[in-house]
């Protein structure tokens, strides 16, 4: 049936040369339906408010430091048309994340180490109810991350 889908991103970011940047968006996003049984029932999967936030800090010796925030608002599972079960629940994750941008003649050189989920919260971005009982489909926690890129 038909959709309709309302909404505004917003993006700010400040640059300080040299020392830092600071940046965040936030999204709302309405997604229902149109028509049919469940006419202006909420699309399931759909979180209305989802939110980033973070901070560059230019470290001497070509080094950046990167924490930064994900959040997402809670939606209904998939599945859950007329919007009656239980939701996917809001999640707030903490992300690190240290860059070494070293300059080698032409050659570009981004080597980096992160953290992502490091508070370790347990989450679903994916559950469904197809009337056999919900599921969720669990994300990571904690997780190290490390890799290395060159530019020509």
């Amino acid at each position: 049936g038909k959709t309709r889908h309302d909404g505004v991103e917003v993006f700010l970011s400040y640059l300080l040369p040299k020392y830092l940047k600071v940046f965040g968006n936030y999204t709302y996003h309405k997604a229902t339906f149109e028509d049919g049984v469940n006419n202006k029932k909420e699309m399931p999967l759909v979180p209305q408010h989802m939110a980033n936030a973070g901070v560059e800090i230019y470290l001497p010796y070509n080094i950046t430091l990167r924490p930064e925030m994900q959040y997402a608002r809670d939606a209904y599972l998939s599945g859950d048309f007329d919007n009656k079960l239980e939701k996917l629940e809001d999640h707030t994750l903490l992300n690190c994340y240290a860059f070494y941008k070293p300059t080698v003649g032409k050659l570009g050189l981004t080597a980096f180490l992160g953290v992502d989920n490091i508070a370790d919260v347990k989450y679903s971005s994916f559950g469904s109810d197809w009337g056999y009982g919900s599921s969720y489909y669990p994300m990571p926690g904690r997780t190290f991350k490390t890799g290395i890129s060159f530019e020509f």
